[in-house]
């Protein structure tokens, strides 16, 4: 895909040198859209499909949920690479549906948990005992 001297090539985009004389506040603007956070991801999930997703329920969503979580593991075992990417997407989604069903703030939980590095030790890299959980 081309657009004005700028190319992707897979997940890669090519940016032309002459980027370097947009404005300051368009650049911003640009390397903001090229991140997604979990707190985007659920307002995003929020905005497209909360009432449906709330009429359906945390049971019923946690059923399609797992689907998607099968739907994963079958890609991983044998799926191209654009099949692999579009179920961990799946997979996350879902994940934001519920998370928002159940009020669930996920950026600020993962943050909390896993912020300052493994849960158990504490340390990045881990170094809990191999037989241990993380």
């Amino acid at each position: 895909m081309e657009d004005g001297g700028w190319k992707m090539t897979g997940a890669i985009l090519h940016l032309p040198s002459s980027i370097l004389d947009l404005p300051f506040s368009l650049l911003v603007e640009f390397w903001c859209r090229m991140s997604f956070s979990l707190a985007q991801l659920q307002r995003v999930i929020a905005e497209t499909y909360d009432a449906k997703d709330r009429r359906r329920g945390v049971e019923g969503t946690f059923m399609w949920f797992m689907e998607e979580v099968g739907e994963l593991s079958a890609a991983l075992r044998g799926g191209s690479e654009r099949q692999r990417a579009e179920e961990f997407a799946d997979v996350l989604a879902w994940l934001a549906t519920l998370a928002n069903i159940a009020g669930v703030d996920l950026e600020s939980a993962v943050q909390a948990k896993y912020g300052e590095g493994c849960p158990g030790c504490r340390q990045i890299p881990c170094s809990c005992d191999h037989a241990e959980k993380p």
